[in-house]
C-alpha cells in the first residue's frame, strides 16, 4: 500500500517549539515587565543608572591624548594656579564631559516626550518629519549662500526647518 512507501514523520525542534508556544502555553517573556525579569525595583535600577552615568563622566575626564592627573588639575584650578594640568582639565575635558552629559540627557528627554506624545515606544524624529525639515533648512541656507555670512546661520537654518516641520503638523 501507499502508507508503507511514505517516510515516517519526524518532528523537528522548531516545529515542536512552535507547537508548544501556540498550544495555549504562554511564552515566559510575553507580558512581563523588564523590572520583574531583572528582579530589581525601579529605585535600584535608577541608582545603578545614575552610578554608571557618573562613572562614565569621571572616566571621560581621565580620557585624552595627554597623560594628565585630573586631581592635580582640579586642585590647581581651585587654588587659582595656572598649570598645564588645570588648563587641559578645566578648558578641554570638563566642558567636553559636561556637554556630553547635558546633550545626552536632553536628547533622551526629547525622545521620551516624542514617544509619549505619539504613544509609540518606537517613535523617532523621522516619523513626523523633524529630521527632513532640519535638512531642508540647512540646504536652503547653503543654496542661497546665507551660510557664508556667519557660522551660526547653518545650524539656525536647521533649527528653523525642524520647527517649521513640527508646526506643520
Amino acid at each position: 500500500s501507499d502508507d508503507s512507501l511514505r517516510k515516517p514523520h519526524v518532528r523537528s525542534f522548531a516545529t515542536t517549539r512552535l507547537r508548544g508556544a501556540t498550544s495555549g502555553r504562554r511564552n515566559c517573556l510575553v507580558g512581563r515587565s523588564p523590572m520583574k525579569l531583572l528582579h530589581t525595583s525601579p529605585a535600584t535600577l535608577n541608582l545603578l543608572l545614575i552610578s554608571a552615568t557618573l562613572l562614565c563622566f569621571l572616566l571621560s575626564l581621565c580620557t585624552g591624548s595627554a597623560d594628565v592627573s585630573v586631581g592635580k588639575g582640579v586642585a590647581d584650578a581651585l587654588h587659582h594656579a595656572t598649570s598645564m594640568e588645570s588648563l587641559i582639565v578645566m578648558e578641554l575635558r570638563l566642558p567636553r564631559a559636561l556637554l556630553a552629559l547635558f546633550i545626552g540627557g536632553t536628547l533622551g528627554m526629547a525622545g521620551a516626550a516624542l514617544q509619549g506624545m505619539l504613544r509609540n515606544p518606537l517613535a523617532e524624529p523621522g516619523i513626523i518629519g523633524v529630521s527632513n525639515g532640519a535638512a531642508l533648512g540647512a540646504v536652503v541656507m547653503f543654496y542661497f549662500g546665507f551660510a557664508s555670512l556667519g557660522w551660526f546661520l547653518l545650524p539656525l537654518g536647521g533649527l528653523l526647518g525642524a520647527c517649521v516641520a513640527v508646526l506643520c503638523l
